[in-house]
């Protein structure tokens, strides 16, 4: 979940992981798409990305796409996948270390993608993932270069895909949060020496840098008698009254793993504590992401707490800080990979961030 812009940094340790992304889990991910293509009775296929969704692409490729202005695309069919980016040159020997098939240097790799496609549409149906974030010259692009073919718009579907994590996604995305933790702790420790909260959040980022974290989000808030939300930390100084919460966000092999919680002493955390293990007990596979809130919210108005308006409580992770389900109507599938948020402002902020596999019994709280 994105709570709020970092500015973009220099990536930290960017590996392949062979590991992590076997050939079963790389056979497993195109074959997945196959069968969704084939259910869309779409020939190939067309995806895009930047930096505000890499998901589409990074799941076939592994490459994730840094940098403001930055585009990426991915031609996949005929037993073929092409990925063209405008990374610029000098990164690409280090690129073609990590990624899963060769890379394509090009001003407009959606034009080379699209041309690509056409040469493999024979039904004249060609599924795109990515639109929703394509910027309005991008989309012009596309609809002009296949304007001859039939377009079927497969976000929805591959994001209730990529949703359900695979098992070296789940691997990778178990390290993040271990990660994740780690940081939190370092927040905590660090605090207690008096430093101020912009020193903590770069101490704890370079900590994270350094155990070989890809990216890190550190956000934090302090104060008395106001709403707390996670933020960029701009408040030089502590007072000694002060409450802080803290958010820590971490990418390990292209997924994000994250923590959030309230580092001050409080009675409400014991009621917040029931709330937490009554939304595990509870079914969330088969609800709209809208039912799922509203049921949380009811359950959290039975035991007393008012849950805060403006946070979602609710939304998927992975490859993106935040991704599939992220609107009301999306359903939650079992095995779905979800951020859970409480917080509640009654005169104090208490503030939780946790991730959770969506069950059809119950939910099952990441370790």
């Amino acid at each position: 979940m994105s709570f709020a812009k970092m500015p973009v940094l220099r990536r930290g340790l960017m590996l392949r992981h062979s590991d992590i992304y076997n050939g079963a889990v790389l056979n497993e991910r195109e074959e997945n798409l196959k069968k969704l293509l084939a259910r869309k009775d779409a020939e190939c296929a067309v995806l895009y990305s930047n930096p505000a969704n890499s998901a589409a692409v990074c799941y076939l490729t592994n490459y994730n796409c840094y940098g403001a202005g930055r585009q990426s695309a991915v031609f996949f069919g005929g037993g073929e996948k092409a990925l063209y980016t405008t990374e610029p040159g000098r990164n690409l020997p280090k690129v073609r270390e990590f990624t899963f098939c060769d890379i394509e240097k090009g001003r407009k790799p959606l034009q080379s993608v699209c041309a690509r496609a056409l040469e493999y549409a024979k039904n004249g149906r060609i599924a795109v993932a990515g639109r929703e974030y394509m910027p309005l010259q991008a989309r012009e692009e596309l609809d002009k270069a296949l304007a001859s073919v039939s377009l079927v718009d497969i976000d929805e579907e591959l994001g209730a895909l990529l949703a359900t994590p695979d098992a070296g996604a789940l691997e990778a995305t178990r390290k993040a949060h271990s990660m994740a933790r780690d940081g939190m702790a370092l927040v905590e420790e660090k605090l207690k020496t008096g430093r101020g909260l912009q020193e903590i959040a770069a101490d704890v980022d370079y900590s994270l840098r350094l155990a070989g974290c890809e990216d890190a989000n550190i956000l934090l808030d302090s104060g008395t008698g106001r709403a707390l939300r996670p933020r960029l930390p701009v408040k030089a100084a502590l007072a000694g009254a002060d409450t802080v919460i803290a958010y820590v966000a971490v990418q390990f092999a292209r997924r994000w793993g994250s923590v959030g919680r309230t580092l001050t002493k409080n009675g409400k955390k014991s009621a917040m504590g029931d709330l937490r293990e009554k939304i595990a007990g509870k079914a969330f596979a088969g609800l709209t992401l809208a039912q799922c809130e509203d049921e949380i919210r009811r359950i959290a108005s039975a035991d007393g707490v008012s849950l805060a308006a403006d946070l979602p409580i609710i939304r998927g992770t992975g490859m993106d800080p935040e991704g599939y389900p992220n609107k009301a109507a999306h359903r939650i599938g079992e095995g779905m990979l979800l951020q859970l948020v409480l917080a509640d402002d009654d005169g104090f902020t208490y503030f939780s961030s946790e991730m959770l596999i969506a069950g059809g019994m119950n939910n099952n709280f990441l370790r």
